[in-house]
């Protein structure tokens, strides 16, 4: 009994807590306000600290993709890729109906990383190939999320697996925006190299 008690007071005090700061009387509220109470003891602190230093967090949400959006990926062999235009922006955190400015392409990239057993604080570099950027993830893994890929984006990033400017030993392409063409020359390209690359194509 006196157990339930403690635990009903623990209950009140992060209630009153949260109403103290005008939050919602969500986990996840409480969180973000102990994150954003830390920084400022941290800056308080450390007077040295950068001004670009780093104070503020990412909220992931697990959240169903629209019927729209699950209509358009409904799709058999004959159906053209033109109708996929849009399909990285469909995953924005607008398109998807929740606070916050997640674009699609995040959405997609922190959904694979998290399918692929990354942490969410996995190192991550934007590398340019031609043109088109794309994240080159625990110096081991690429992910070809992007619209408009050609020939010439093909031939930078085979090009630099090649002369070993990258090591990578996994390409993940999402599959909606890249044309069965391009495709093609991709896994072709990737069949004349020494090194052996895994390619990963995703719906």
């Amino acid at each position: 009994m006196r157990q339930i008690q403690v635990v009903k007071k623990d209950i009140k005090a992060q209630i009153n807590f949260l109403d103290s700061h005008k939050r919602p009387h969500f986990i996840d509220e409480l969180t973000k306000q102990r994150i954003f109470n830390a920084s400022i003891i941290i800056n308080n602190k450390f007077k040295n600290l950068s001004k670009n230093f780093d104070f503020g967090f990412k909220h992931y949400r697990v959240v169903a993709p629209t019927q729209e959006t699950l209509e358009k990926i409904d799709y058999d062999d004959q159906l053209q890729l033109d109708l996929f235009d849009d399909m990285i922006d469909a995953f924005s955190s607008e398109k998807l109906g929740v606070a916050g400015n997640a674009d699609g392409f995040d959405t997609i990239l922190h959904t694979y990383l998290a399918k692929d057993n990354y942490k969410f604080d996995v190192p991550l570099q934007m590398k340019d190939f031609a043109g088109i950027q794309l994240p080159y993830v625990n110096n081991q893994r690429i992910y070809l999320i992007a619209n408009n890929w050609r020939a010439e984006n093909t031939r930078a990033l085979v090009n630099a697996i090649g002369k070993n400017e990258l090591v990578v030993q996994t390409i993940v392409v999402y599959g909606y925006t890249l044309e069965m063409e391009s495709l093609r020359e991709l896994e072709i390209a990737l069949n004349q190299l020494e090194n052996k690359v895994n390619l990963q194509v995703r719906y």
